[in-house]
């Protein structure tokens, strides 16, 4: 036998055919690190030899991939059930993101998959891929093309594919809106119609600037009354609609102290809603629930970060203020403390962010700014 056709081998089938079964050393397999091995059969010895000089040449050039029945949804899994090092609610904003891909292209082969196909998928989303048939963002949709970006990295790491196609895909142009939020007299409104609710101590800890994730997660021994600081360590979230989670801080800068007893009523309102509790423990007896939040219902329970949301907004409008977002008294505050002069990188460390951050989310020029900008042009060329 001629040495080229060393890696083909002859044999009979038990129904008497001619068979060609070529093999091949693939290399060692990235991921593993196992040497592989790949074997063919074909029914000529022609097409024996010309698989195994193709093989070999991808082999050479690093290109070869072996054959995979993996489908997206099964390597959307596996890469969901290997992100242990993001928090929950990461994963969990990852999962609802693959939804639509999942749903479309779901058992589709990985190796099979097309710019074409993710192409189809973005113009699919963008008319009716929300619920109801309804369009979705452009946002959704560059969340969506991202994630499977991410999982088709993982494909290429297994060497199940040479190319990620989902790079390849063009997303949509997003327009930044800029937030809605108050102004100061809308701020203080506020904060007069919500002094005597139950949770006042919330709403001032939100108008102060935290989040409500850091509101929601504050329990009381975080809490120094006499300091009057609070101590960020933890925030709660919602994992799905039925479940919440606790989970660490964003970053290392959401980590911090923060002096609110620095803003008048804020040390008040927690020592009267603590003393409140105290007797709505007393009252209720065993049928208490104490978990130790510092924003609990009369029974203990840490409401839903929904029902936050929802019983925010509908005290703006009993106070008569625009219902904005509530993660626009963020903004709110970070617009106050800038005007008022406060630099930005003390600014960032109240809200919890590095400096860069707060100027590109949060920083905003208002109309008197820019007429200040104005006059002090005009002063300075003596105009």
């Amino acid at each position: 036998m001629p040495r080229s056709d060393l890696p083909v081998r002859e044999y009979t089938t038990s129904s008497g055919a001619t068979r060609y079964r070529a093999t091949v050393d693939a290399g060692v397999h990235a991921g593993t690190g196992r040497r592989r091995q790949v074997t063919r059969v074909f029914a000529t010895r022609r097409e024996a030899r010309s698989w195994v000089a193709a093989t070999r040449t991808d082999v050479a050039r690093g290109a070869y991939l072996a054959r995979s029945a993996d489908t997206l949804d099964a390597l959307c899994q596996r890469w969901l059930d290997g992100r242990r090092d993001v928090r929950e609610i990461t994963v969990q904003g990852y999962r609802y993101a693959l939804v639509p891909a999942r749903r479309r292209l779901g058992e589709r082969r990985v190796q099979e998959l097309t710019v074409a196909d993710l192409d189809a998928l973005a113009e699919w989303m963008r008319r009716e891929g929300g619920r109801g048939g309804r369009p979705l963002s452009p946002r959704s949709v560059a969340a969506t093309l991202g994630a499977v970006s991410q999982v088709l990295d993982l494909a290429m790491r297994e060497e199940l594919v040479a190319r990620n196609v989902a790079r390849m895909v063009k997303r949509p142009r997003q327009v930044r809106r800029d937030a809605a939020r108050w102004d100061a007299a809308q701020a203080a409104a506020f904060r007069a119609h919500v002094l005597p609710d139950r949770l006042a101590a919330a709403w001032l800890l939100s108008l102060a600037g935290l989040r409500r994730s850091e509101v929601l997660g504050l329990r009381w021994e975080d809490v120094d009354l006499d300091a009057g600081t609070v101590r960020v360590e933890r925030g709660r979230v919602s994992v799905t609609a039925t479940t919440d989670a606790v989970d660490e801080p964003k970053s290392e800068q959401s980590r911090r102290v923060i002096p609110v007893g620095l803003i008048p009523g804020v040390v008040p309102a927690l020592r009267t809603l603590r003393t409140r509790q105290a007797a709505e423990r007393l009252a209720r007896g065993t049928g208490y629930r104490s978990a130790g939040y510092v924003v609990v219902d009369e029974r203990g329970r840490a409401p839903r970060p929904e029902w936050y949301s929802d019983r925010f907004a509908a005290l703006c409008r009993e106070a008569d203020v625009p219902v904005i977002h509530l993660h626009a008294t963020r903004h709110t505050a970070a617009d106050t403390l800038l005007a008022a002069g406060v630099p930005a990188v003390d600014v960032a460390a109240w809200l919890g962010h590095t400096t860069e951050v707060l100027h590109d989310r949060y920083g905003r020029s208002t109309p008197g700014g820019i007429r200040a900008v104005g006059e002090a042009l005009a002063r300075a060329y003596g105009g």
